[in-house]
């Protein structure tokens, strides 16, 4: 028998502690400090004793399997620009078409968002994530062309009457960037001393609705 992580959760360390988030939940939490020792040596060595295993399988956190592939966190580079800390973000006036487009778009998520599960909400939005094939361009020519798309994002989100909010913000941006077919990661990060949830979407290093201090500032808990 194999133990592994449930995979509605994810795990990230962060001065020297555990954070866990559940996905399927929308919670964040930590272990007491024995059953943190025990997911540590966990994930150093892959090794759980079963009196452990089944504490923890009680909990959630883990689940037995006779055989079955763990599967991680992608792989995304550590941020590097960010898209609405350009200058063209800032000072360029919406299009007319994409200024409905977002104000739509905004809505139905937010509409989403107050009447289904977090989880079921966010799977969907990725469900439809599809990226383009680009002929002889580059990985950089990729990027500039995401990067294009989220200023025609941001710059229209400027004017639609609703409260800025992280989650619905990214969510929205990615139905916008899937209807291009142009890739993007949503990240979930996180901080402690105090405690803070955080989410954005980044496409390579380049982080497409956050600053690049904020992103920077947290730890990644979640890729998706």
């Amino acid at each position: 028998m194999r133990w592994l992580i449930n995979q509605d959760l994810s795990c990230c360390e962060i001065d020297d502690r555990l954070v866990f988030l559940d996905f399927a939940l929308d919670r964040y939490f930590r272990l007491s400090s024995p059953l943190e020792s025990v997911m540590r040596r966990f994930l150093a060595t892959g090794v759980m004793p079963r009196q452990h295993g089944r504490e923890l399988e009680d909990n959630g956190i883990v689940i037995a399997r006779a055989s079955c592939r763990q599967s991680g966190m992608p792989d995304l580079p550590d941020p590097t620009a960010s898209a609405i800390e350009s200058s063209l973000a800032m000072h360029r006036p919406p299009r007319p078409g994409a200024l409905v487009e977002v104000a739509v778009t905004l809505w139905w998520t937010r509409h989403r968002l107050r009447r289904q599960p977090f989880k079921a909400v966010i799977e969907d939005s990725v469900a439809h994530r599809k990226t383009r094939v680009l002929p002889r361009a580059s990985p950089a020519e990729v990027i500039d062309v995401v990067r294009e798309a989220a200023m025609q994002f941001i710059c229209a989100r400027r004017y639609v009457p609703i409260e800025p909010c992280c989650l619905l913000d990214s969510l929205a941006l990615l139905r916008f960037l899937s209807r291009r077919r142009l890739p993007a990661r949503i990240v979930f990060g996180v901080t402690l001393a105090p405690f803070a949830a955080h989410c954005w979407l980044q496409a390579d290093g380049v982080v497409l609705n956050e600053t690049l201090s904020d992103a920077c500032a947290h730890t990644p808990i979640r890729i998706i």
